[in-house]
């Protein structure tokens, strides 16, 4: 009885392992709003879930010259497929409650900038982006489906 019960507990472990993807990776870009650093404003680093909703994995603000710089891993099942998101909040309305903007920007790392362990080796630089003008959003998942009805793009925050 002991040894069925150690075969079946070693058994999915051993199956397992072999579909869990992961990676690391360093990531850094410069972002601007009309010409100005776009100086402590949130950019997070998510996992891409195609069926359940998005990993945060780091999030970080950026520098007084706007710039940032992230090192983050992780992993998943069959894939780990990370990206860069910064709600946009350049040329967006101010009310005494806040404000919100319905743009954002979403930028994949390539898996070629991935490191295949939890240490990062490899940097991946999305450059120097202005957020006033057409920024990339690159979709995946559910951001595919239907011009990306699917996914929330709103975001609101106290200053």
């Amino acid at each position: 009885m002991k040894q069925f019960l150690l075969f079946a507990l070693l058994i999915p472990t051993s199956f397992s392992f072999p579909f869990i993807a992961e990676g690391a990776f360093h990531v850094s870009g410069s972002l601007s709003c009309h010409g100005r650093p776009y100086s402590k404003m949130p950019v997070y680093i998510y996992e891409k879930n195609f069926l359940f909703e998005d990993k945060l994995l780091k999030s970080a603000k950026t520098n007084d010259d706007g710039s940032f710089y992230i090192q983050s891993s992780g992993e998943d099942l069959l894939s780990f497929n990370p990206y860069v998101y910064v709600p946009n909040y350049c040329g967006a309305v101010r009310s005494p409650d806040g404000i919100c903007t319905v743009k954002a920007m979403m930028v994949r790392i390539p898996e070629e900038n991935i490191s295949p362990t939890h240490i990062p080796i490899i940097s991946y630089r999305i450059g120097d982006i202005e957020l006033s003008e057409k920024v990339p959003y690159e979709e995946m998942g559910f951001g595919s489906i239907l011009g990306g009805v699917l996914l929330k793009n709103e975001h609101c925050m106290q200053y």
